[in-house]
């Protein structure tokens, strides 16, 4: 993973409308006269070292066909990414590909026009890369080479750009990146090298990243239990493009509630045993004495000889239980 992108103060020249990737073919789709929805300037970077000059540069910004072209001299304020590519001649510029800017109001052909806007106002850089090459002395501090590759001018774009620890105290004991690690950092254009590369002074870096092409180990890296520890395992990982931010640890199980423990049963309460009451059945003598027609009469409670007793459950209800 890589990125790189700038933000600052650019003044445009020799404005000129270009036009897009080609689509797929449509009724209205004329090839020989594509639309061109964006318009390129000649600009440059600002570096800080006044003894080299500025890096050449070309800003691609997206505008509408109605919009105008701006006229030179113009500066607007513009955040991009952008890749150090070669000319013909082999002269390396800056192509940047706009993705948001705004103009300065104002007449750029007037004397006084840029006599509001800061002075040494270099643009920032946004980089995170990889380290290709040790760090080595030079005049101004100390220099690495760094790898980059993103997407502009639609497609893949790779280049190299020279990071610089000026000889400040803020440097002083921070050592480059280890070759093929990666790393992000902000700094300022510093220069363009003779030989071509683009120079940044830097202002903060973050290392100790993930290398490029080494992945995580399969297992936690033991280290000693101590009471303070400088540097933790990476976590084990199965996947090379993994992050290298710490897993997430696995939420434990709630804990399962113990079983209610069951009320003691108690004991049925019996009464004394009676007998149940016998019920006899009318015969047919006895009905033809009342004069009335003989009839089958349900008895109410059979006389089998049993006995019943009665029982108080725990709710204090009677059961009539059969005594064995």
């Amino acid at each position: 993973m890589s990125f790189a992108a700038v933000s600052g103060l650019f003044s445009l020249s020799d404005g000129a409308r270009t036009a897009g990737p080609a689509r797929v073919k449509s009724d209205t789709y004329d090839p020989k006269n594509p639309p061109r929805p964006y318009i390129t300037y000649t600009t440059a970077l600002k570096t800080s070292n006044a003894k080299f000059p500025d890096f050449p540069a070309t800003i691609r910004v997206f505008s509408p066909p109605q919009n105008p072209v701006l006229p030179n001299n113009t500066v607007i304020l513009a955040t991009a990414k952008f890749y150090i590519a070669s000319n013909n001649d082999g002269i390396s510029y800056a192509y940047l590909e706009a993705t948001d800017c705004g103009a300065f109001p104002g007449d750029s052909m007037s004397e006084d026009y840029d006599s509001s806007f800061p002075d040494s106002m270099y643009p920032s850089v946004y980089i995170m890369g990889h380290c290709v090459k040790e760090g080595v002395s030079v005049e101004e501090g100390s220099v690495f080479n760094a790898s980059f590759e993103q997407f502009v001018l639609h497609g893949m774009r790779e280049f190299n750009i020279e990071c610089l620890f000026d000889k400040g105290p803020r440097w002083a004991k921070t050592p480059p990146p280890t070759p093929g690690s990666c790393f992000g950092a902000i700094g300022v254009c510093e220069l363009y090298t003779p030989s071509g590369a683009l120079r940044v002074s830097l202002k903060h870096i973050a290392l100790n990243g993930r290398s490029k092409d080494v992945s995580a180990p399969a297992t936690t890296i033991a280290t000693p239990n101590r009471k303070f520890a400088a540097v933790l395992p990476l976590p084990p990982t199965t996947s090379p493009a993994a992050s290298g931010s710490k897993r997430p640890a696995p939420i434990p199980p709630l804990p399962s509630r113990a079983p209610a423990t069951p009320s003691p049963t108690k004991k049925a309460k019996t009464t004394p045993k009676k007998k149940a009451k016998e019920a006899t059945a009318p015969t047919r003598a006895s009905n033809r004495a009342k004069g009335k027609q003989a009839e089958t009469v349900t008895p109410t409670n059979e006389d089998d000889g049993q006995e019943f007793e009665e029982m108080y459950d725990e709710e204090g209800r009677v059961d009539d239980v059969v005594a064995e």
